[in-house]
């Protein structure tokens, strides 16, 4: 499925998030502006775990040339007629969700001269899912849960802690996201039978 409207919204496919990131390159090497997009989210999953998983943009840290990068991607929107929020970096606004230190396992997804995507790491891509804590993320929680081999809700925890050690989950947050984690694994268990 291409760029198309699901609930109102339009959605992307992988395909689609290789092809604007494609021509996001071009458009940077045009210009002469080089950049860095760290891949989180949805986008980050379709990637590199999910390639039929569609999403409604690739939220982004912005590591090199953000001015340049966000100028570039109205371009792109503009000629793909696409909304001017398709590669964003709104994530990187929210303290709570962007891990304080640099991810040493993220991934490269995509070069060109012009242009480097690298994408979060599972263990990054947990710690963020766990902490958002939304239902919408429950399937990528499970698929990464499988990816890194877990086995049990203290697993989690300890990623999350590793990832964000200065913003501790709160008691709620723990007991909900521990119930979910395990009925998770248990579904996986029986799955497996």
């Amino acid at each position: 499925m291409s760029v198309g409207a699901i609930a109102g919204m339009r959605q992307f496919s992988r395909d689609d998030l290789f092809a604007g990131l494609e021509a996001l390159a071009d458009e940077l090497e045009r210009r002469n502006i080089y950049g860095h997009v760290y891949v989180v989210g949805g986008a980050a999953m379709a990637m590199t775990f999910v390639p039929d998983r569609m999403t409604r943009d690739i939220d982004a840290v912005i590591e090199r040339g953000r001015s340049g990068v966000m100028e570039c991607v109205s371009a792109v929107a503009a000629k793909k007629d696409w909304p001017a929020s398709w590669l964003n970096d709104h994530i990187a606004q929210s303290v709570r969700l962007v891990p304080p230190t640099g991810d040493k396992e993220a991934r490269v997804l995509w070069a060109h001269k012009h242009l480097l995507v690298s994408g979060a790491s599972p263990k990054y891509l947990l710690a963020m899912k766990i902490r958002a804590n939304r239902p919408t993320d429950d399937a990528d929680i499970r698929v990464l849960l499988d990816v890194l081999g877990i086995r049990s809700r203290e697993e989690v925890f300890a990623i999350h802690d590793a990832v964000f050690p200065e913003w501790p989950l709160a008691d709620v947050e723990i007991w909900s996201i521990g119930r979910k984690v395990e009925d998770f694994l248990a579904r996986r268990a029986d799955e497996r039978k």
